[in-house]
């Protein structure tokens, strides 16, 4: 009788070794190239970001959005409409008006090609045209937009009903993975201070010499025209680390809210000096070299090697991130050039 001829189990164990071995070659090469690709994505993201911001700005007398609270907005706001974006709302208490300013990324969607920052209760998440938009704000690498609850906190203007993970009360995560310079975007009250959001302390903003010793320059009003040397400063990049550490009556020192800022949201002027070491203030280096509630609001750069972040992944490959700056170019920089960049608008 002729033999069926067939692999043997050696020749098929063979088989199978070398699809393995092939396997575990062409894999981190694959896993880089995705990588790689995901970190074009999420420049491109920044780029359609940072050129709605000076759409904006041209519609509203240079005014970019801003991450103040809804009363300060409209306190500053002397002819509604005209420095920021709203929707209709009922009156309450702190702001009686039949309107409420527009979070920071609702205001940029008309600009983005599609859907209305004017209707909706949460903008950003609920209205149609934002839903279908909302991925330019989605890092492709942000592991936590797959979470439970994905996102990151950005606080103000926005539906901060839902239930926080932790049992915070007044703010709920957002599905955005990109920062705003604090230093430009927050407005100041009647009496000249910087103001986040009602309660908050003082937001020192480190300016240098030129505004004098101890006597921290204020926010920019979101006059994006006034930035000192806009080629340098940061504008948008990439922002947000989690898990969080702990539950705080204050969320800026939760690393989950989405703003860089050169301030130390404590009511304690900043006094990092320049140094051979750190460059000079007011720079992104700063913020993540420094330590304890002095940085909380640049605490969120999403690398290992920043001490805030307490997850300790990268979310791109090599430990970059992507910086979006306010003349509109975006870079795509590490820990070694945050020296270059400013987040400081002040001329220092």
């Amino acid at each position: 009788m002729k033999r069926r001829k067939g692999f043997t189990l050696v020749e098929l164990l063979v088989v199978i070794g070398i699809i393995a071995l092939l396997i575990g070659i062409l894999l981190p090469a694959l896993n880089r190239a995705r990588a790689q690709a995901q970190l074009v994505q999420c420049e491109s993201n920044i780029r359609q970001i940072i050129t709605a911001e000076l759409l904006f700005a041209q519609d509203h007398h240079n005014n970019i959005p801003t991450c103040s609270d809804d009363q300060y907005a409209i306190a500053s706001d002397t002819t509604p409409t005209s420095k920021f974006a709203y929707r209709t709302a009922p009156p309450n208490p702190t702001s009686p008006m039949p309107y409420v300013v527009l979070d920071w990324a609702s205001s940029l969607i008309p600009y983005l090609g599609q859907g209305s920052g004017a209707v909706g209760n949460n903008t950003f998440l609920t209205t149609a045209g934002a839903q279908n938009q909302s991925k330019v704000f989605q890092c492709p690498s942000d592991v936590w937009l797959s979470d439970a609850t994905p996102g990151y906190a950005i606080l103000n203007n926005v539906n901060n009903s839902a239930p926080h993970p932790l049992g915070e009360s007044f703010f709920n995560y957002q599905p955005i993975s990109y920062g705003l310079n604090a230093d430009i975007t927050i407005v100041t009250d009647s009496s000249g201070v910087g103001r986040f959001t009602p309660g908050s302390p003082t937001i020192d903003v480190y300016a240098g010499p030129t505004i004098g010793p101890g006597k921290p320059g204020q926010p920019l009003n979101c006059r994006i025209d006034r930035v000192y040397k806009s080629v340098e400063t940061l504008l948008i990049a990439d922002c947000g680390t989690r898990p969080l550490v702990t539950a705080t009556s204050f969320g800026m020192d939760e690393n989950t809210a989405l703003y860089f800022s050169t301030n130390n949201a404590k009511s304690i002027p900043q006094t990092i000096p320049p140094s051979p070491l750190k460059g000079p203030g007011g720079r992104l280096i700063n913020i993540v070299n420094g330590s304890g509630s002095n940085n909380a609001w640049g605490s969120n750069i999403p690398i290992a090697k920043n001490a805030h972040n307490p997850s300790k992944v990268d979310r791109h490959i090599g430990g970059v991130i992507n910086i979006g700056f306010c003349d509109g170019h975006v870079e795509t920089l590490g820990l070694g050039d945050f020296v270059k960049v400013r987040v400081s608008p002040y001329r220092y």
